[in-house]
């Protein structure tokens, strides 16, 4: 069982990333973020080419999160429960494989600026889905979680901790609200594996940050202990970040062994 997870910024920009990864790599399930299109915009056709269950929440040039499923997908939410939130940023479906699993999609908003209001309103979401996935672990679901969190939690997870500390995606009370979310009891699928590897998931386009290896690991793929205990691999596909007109995230690959 593969599943990725990968902020696109915008679907329709990248869609040609988007299938060679799905032809070449062809994962059970992919998780996007940053859609940036409506629904009718959706490049439905090209994707369910390659078997693909499909479901989204969309929003015009901005956010927008999908799930593609190679299994059935059933329990759908297009939404966090008690939040009023007018931006598409989370998803969550039961996928249902021979061994069922939650999976969900999450777009954590950027923040822009410490102290700002689009900070609060991160800082926000992130206490809405802490509660969430507390309500979701004490009911016993076993889940995978996967999205751009923007938020980098360790120093190993940054280029440079001296020019970065204090500033948007390493604000030391945002990784505090990340560590909270991973301390209900969640596993950080790739440090799991490689607690001491210095791996980026973003590269500012600026600066030729892909290029200097300045980037940020911010994209992750969350497991509850059961999947926890299946995983057989996680990675960080770059090649995929090295195309011509990228995104500037590169996917995050989760391997389970289901059996």
């Amino acid at each position: 069982m593969q599943i990725i997870s990968w902020n696109v910024n915008s679907v329709n920009s990248r869609i040609e990333h988007l299938t060679k990864l799905l032809k070449e790599v062809a994962p059970d399930v992919v998780l996007l973020q940053e859609l940036k299109c409506l629904k009718e915009k959706f490049p439905f056709s090209a994707i369910e080419e390659y078997g693909y269950n499909i479901e989204g929440v969309f929003q015009k040039s901005y956010n927008g999160v999908a799930i593609l499923s190679k299994y059935p997908i059933d329990d759908l939410n297009f939404k966090i429960p008690n939040f009023e939130d007018d931006q598409a940023r989370y998803i969550d479906c039961l996928i249902c494989s021979e061994k069922p699993f939650r999976v969900s999609s999450v777009y954590v908003p950027n923040g822009q600026e410490v102290g700002s209001d689009k900070y609060h309103y991160k800082l926000n979401f992130y206490q809405k889905l802490n509660e969430l996935y507390k309500s979701y672990l004490d009911i016993g679901e076993d889940l995978v979680i996967g999205g751009d969190f923007n938020v980098a939690n360790l120093d190993i997870d940054v280029y440079d901790t001296k020019s970065l500390e204090g500033k948007i995606c390493f604000e030391i009370t945002e990784r505090k609200k990340l560590r909270e979310f991973i301390n209900l009891g969640l596993f950080d699928s790739y440090r799991l594996l490689y607690p001491d590897t210095k791996q980026f998931t973003w590269w500012d386009y600026r600066g030729s940050g892909f290029t200097y290896d300045k980037g940020l690991r911010i994209d992750y793929i969350f497991t509850s202990s059961k999947i926890g205990d299946q995983i057989k691999e996680a990675k960080v596909l770059t090649d995929f970040r090295a195309l011509t007109k990228p995104s500037d995230h590169a996917p995050a690959l989760l391997e389970l062994n289901q059996k």
